[in-house]
């Protein structure tokens, strides 16, 4: 999986907008949709409606724990394209989203959240999240992701 380049510039500029259907805008000024939200997760519906969805490839930069709150970890992820890092954070928009982000086999304790570890940002919203010093910060709020495959090494002849 290749990193897309800019594509924390165009998260950023889609979070600056005062609205949730929207999760990026290019240079151009061309908005992309976040499907999730427009269709409120109906797949026939999201299949039937042709979206603009934007699905970048960002690398985790680093993962820093906060303790817990309420039963999930409190976390912050730093996700970067290269140039620029941005906020990563698990959705509470619904609770079976955040319930499956922190299960055994979720993305955080099966290695796929891992720091170095590429992802493609599948279902995600972008807004802003003000944090407890009350200082604000552009955010994304990942309900689905894909990671890259685990390298094997060549070297190591496969046992049977």
């Amino acid at each position: 999986m290749i990193v897309t380049t800019h594509a924390v510039e165009y998260l950023i500029s889609g979070a600056q907008i005062a609205n949730n259907d929207i999760n990026a805008v290019d240079s151009t000024g061309v908005e992309f949709d976040a499907g999730q939200i427009c269709t409120e997760d109906d797949h026939v519906m999201r299949k039937l409606i042709a979206l603009n969805e934007y699905q970048p490839t960002l690398e985790v930069k680093e993962l820093t724990w906060h303790g817990t709150f309420y039963r999930y970890p409190n976390l912050t992820i730093m996700v970067t394209d290269g140039l620029t890092s941005m906020l990563l954070r698990p959705s509470f928009r619904k609770s079976e989203f955040s319930k499956a982000f922190f299960a055994k086999r979720g993305a955080l304790y099966t290695g796929r959240m891992n720091v170095g570890t590429r992802i493609k940002l599948l279902d995600y919203t972008t807004s802003i999240w003000v944090d407890r010093e009350g200082i604000t910060h552009p955010c994304i709020f990942v309900e689905k992701i894909k990671a890259e495959p685990k390298r094997r090494s060549s070297t190591k002849p496969k046992l049977r």
